[in-house]
């Protein structure tokens, strides 16, 4: 019986619902940084081999997906936090087990803005976000630069893009004048 009044404490289901919301926001934190390192495989892979076939998971991370965006505008109430009644919290299965919003696929931009609507409610959380969307748009553009400069390398000269012989070979062309 002792069992059953702790479920029905409201300080404890208070208490239960902000830690399931507070494992929902860390959920999403992780999404966003396996996009982001995917972001950066896919960047770095591309750069080494110059292989298009390599930029998917980069293009996939930045790739919005349509009807996710209703999503963000309202995340599911389970991963809003507090202010569920009991009966909600009854079907739960654990934090980020039956919110099928984790397992949606969204940008990184999309990440963001569903992480900045979790945290809502939470102005320092709000300043931290700020934060990291300046940090993850430098990342992003120098990561896109970088594709842009392979490819216009590419294009233009083939073999030297790293300059003083680097992975393209161009050590190998002054080889060639040189016999």
């Amino acid at each position: 019986m002792q069992g059953a009044q702790l479920n029905l404490d409201p300080s404890s289901a208070e208490a239960r619902r902000w830690l399931v919301h507070t494992y929902g926001v860390i959920s999403q934190i992780e999404l966003l940084l396996s996009k982001l390192e995917d972001a950066e495989t896919g960047q770095r892979a591309y750069l080494l081999t110059g292989s298009e076939e390599y930029l998917e998971p980069y293009l996939n991370a930045l790739r919005d997906t349509p009807g996710s965006n209703a999503a963000l505008s309202s995340p599911s109430p389970r991963a809003m936090g507090p202010g569920k009644d009991a009966s909600q919290q009854l079907t739960e299965l654990g934090p980020g087990v039956a919110d099928t919003t984790l397992r949606q696929h969204r940008s990184i931009a999309q990440e963001l803005t569903y992480i900045r609507n979790l945290t809502a409610d939470n102005p320092a959380q709000q300043s931290n976000l700020d934060e990291m969307d300046d940090v993850v748009k430098k990342l992003l553009d120098y990561q896109a630069a970088t594709i842009q400069a392979r490819r216009t390398r590419d294009a233009g000269a083939t073999g030297t893009w790293l300059g003083r012989g680097g992975a393209g070979g161009s050590r190998h062309a002054g080889r060639a004048g040189a016999v």
